[in-house]
């Protein structure tokens, strides 16, 4: 249960009876001293948020949860052995102490943090917008990793890293991360590489210089609008999504479709009115081919497939009732 501490009611209340505490933006430095003071080992979590009147938070030994954002005037935070969880974003910090049980940190548009200190037990770090944030350490069980528009040059090796975001950094390259599940690296405009990554699913790298995509043999969505250098795209066993607009150097005929048995429909459409002849290479996809979307688009295209193939699309159409057009261009020779 959470209970609003109040200049009515900070003197008098038995906060033994609350889960957490919640200190109202109309009390003050001074009566929050008061309350902590008298209150000190009973409070286990406590939100503060949107207080221009916080220099600073007392020493609480029991507190786990620190919810503080949004305060204009909080310069440091104590010790606190206890604490796993801590939301410190849009507050004016210069450092981040080590406190050897968090788990959870949002320090996010702390414009004046330039480092976070080595948490041992950190699972979650959000830095986003940390513009002084260079660098992060080795942090040993970190598994989700936010630090959109920072400018890191560089992330160390991260063992039980599943989801990294981040967007707009300064990377060069990503480091061989073996458990990493989701990566979003779009607008790293100096990321010139990615290693193979084991067991990625999710890669978005819109905006990246990329010349090459790696074999990702787990890769389910692929996200790489605006790669400029990008020229191949390369046998993606498990893909279902792909989505590459403007990639200029990118020879849509390379995209080797029919080596990706799972591809969504929606590239396979893609395909077609970009490169006409991948018609050929469709009935290999059989799992594609019967959705309505597919079946709805291929006659336009029976006149640039070879014998072999306009002859099999023309039976499929028939048995799904769809009409054949009239074709006025021979078939195009295998």
């Amino acid at each position: 249960m959470l209970i609003d501490i109040t200049y009515d009611n900070y003197l008098s209340i038995n906060i033994s009876e609350y889960a957490s505490i919640k200190i109202s933006k109309l009390f003050s430095q001074q009566a929050l001293e008061v309350f902590l003071d008298k209150n000190r080992t009973n409070i286990h979590s406590l939100e503060i948020i949107d207080c221009n009147w916080l220099t600073s938070i007392p020493a609480l030994p029991n507190l786990t949860n620190l919810k503080c954002r949004w305060c204009d005037m909080l310069k440091d935070i104590p010790l606190l052995p206890n604490l796993t969880t801590l939301d410190c974003k849009d507050c004016p910090l210069k450092e981040i102490p080590v406190l050897p049980n968090l788990t959870t940190l949002d320090c996010s548009e702390c414009r004046m943090l330039k480092e976070i200190p080595v948490l041992p037990n950190l699972t979650t770090l959000n830095s986003n917008q940390c513009e002084l944030l260079t660098t992060i350490p080795v942090l040993p069980n970190l598994t989700t990793l936010y630090c959109i528009w920072c400018p890191l040059k560089e992330i160390p090796v991260l063992p039980n890293l599943i989801t990294l975001t981040c967007i707009g950094c300064q990377l060069t390259t990503i480091p061989l991360l073996p458990n990493l599940i989701n990566l979003d690296c779009r607008w790293c405009y100096m990321l010139n590489s990615i290693p193979v990554l084991p067991n990625l699913t999710i890669l978005g790298c819109s905006a990246c210089p990329l010349k090459e995509i790696p074999v990702l043999p787990n890769l389910i969505t692929l996200n790489c609008n605006h790669c400029e250098s990008l020229t191949t795209i390369p046998v993606l066993p498990n893909l279902t999504t792909l989505i590459y607009d403007r990639c200029n150097k990118l020879d849509i005929a390379s995209i080797p479709i029919k080596f990706i048995p799972n591809l969504d429909v929606n590239i396979l459409i893609r395909c077609l009115r970009h490169n006409m002849y991948n018609i050929n290479d469709i009935l290999t996809l059989t799992n594609l081919l019967l959705l309505p979307e597919t079946l709805s688009i291929i006659p336009e295209y029976l006149e640039y497939a070879n014998p072999t193939t306009r002859d099999r699309l023309e039976d499929l159409l028939t048995e799904n009732n769809i009409p054949l057009p009239i074709l006025t261009k021979p078939a195009n020779k295998v």
